[in-house]
């Protein structure tokens, strides 16, 4: 189960889920760009791969 603030995967990109709705997570990626995906589409990141630049990121927000 996904909950806000935790680091996923879709295609290769690392990105924080910021809010969820109806089945839909609304994500902030890696690159700074947002956008909603459908949350069986999401693959949870370990925390080996979840480090750098999402942590960076989460402390600049």
């Amino acid at each position: 189960m996904l909950k806000v603030g935790d680091k996923v995967i879709l295609d290769g990109a690392l990105g924080v889920i910021l809010e969820i709705h109806l089945g839909r997570c609304h994500i902030v990626w890696e690159d700074r760009f947002s956008s909603w995906e459908i949350a069986h589409t999401l693959r949870k990141a370990e925390e080996s791969l979840a480090t750098g630049s999402l942590d960076d990121m989460e402390n600049t927000m």
